[in-house]
């Protein structure tokens, strides 16, 4: 079994998170964590700090609004897509943390379907108001995996989703985050 992970946080949303996965994947027996993600102005000291593990690898692009526009930031989402397509082979899981451009990403995630595991942080991104994120439903229902960080989140996503996906979940509280690594 292949035992190299990959984490995706395009934008860098949860650096905390993130750090705090790829130090338990490697303390837990992953071979190689490689980080996908972007450089940015908030919890740049988790990259430094995940840059220092051992067995953790960054590849690092500039894609959050917090450093570069929102067209650049949308083509090298789609450059750090196309690395991790490459290097798919390489990866018994690849997880995504976090959709930024579904349009993007759907088809290439179709694609590693078998190797993909969703972590689902909001049953709805923040600023929808609706009862349901259509993206969200699309990918849960591709992931061969969905990853709650909490019962609370897990039993919104039901309540919101049904219970089709209830089979592949679990649910992996990570507890209190350190503000700094």
């Amino acid at each position: 079994m292949n035992s190299r992970v990959a984490i995706v946080d395009g934008g860098s949303f949860v650096l905390p998170y993130d750090f705090q996965l790829a130090a338990a994947l490697v303390r837990t027996g992953a071979t190689q964590v490689d980080f996908y993600g972007s450089s940015t102005r908030y919890n740049a000291e988790f990259l430094e700090a995940m840059r220092g593990l051992p067995g953790v690898a960054l590849r690092i692009h500039a894609i959050s609004s917090s450093v570069t526009s929102r067209v650049k930031g949308v083509m090298a989402y789609a450059v750090l897509l196309f690395q991790l397509w490459r290097m798919r082979n390489r990866y018994g899981v690849i997880n995504l943390q976090f959709s930024i451009l579904w349009p993007l990403e759907l088809p290439i995630l179709y694609l590693l379907r078998k190797k993909l595991v969703l972590t689902v942080h909001n049953a709805v991104p923040h600023d929808s108001g609706k009862r349901r994120h259509l993206p969200t439903q699309w990918l849960a229902n591709i992931a061969r995996t969905l990853v709650f960080p909490s019962e609370f989140t897990c039993a919104e996503f039901v309540r919101r989703y049904g219970e089709g996906n209830v089979g592949k979940s679990v649910v992996l509280p990570h507890g209190l985050l350190p503000v700094v690594p």
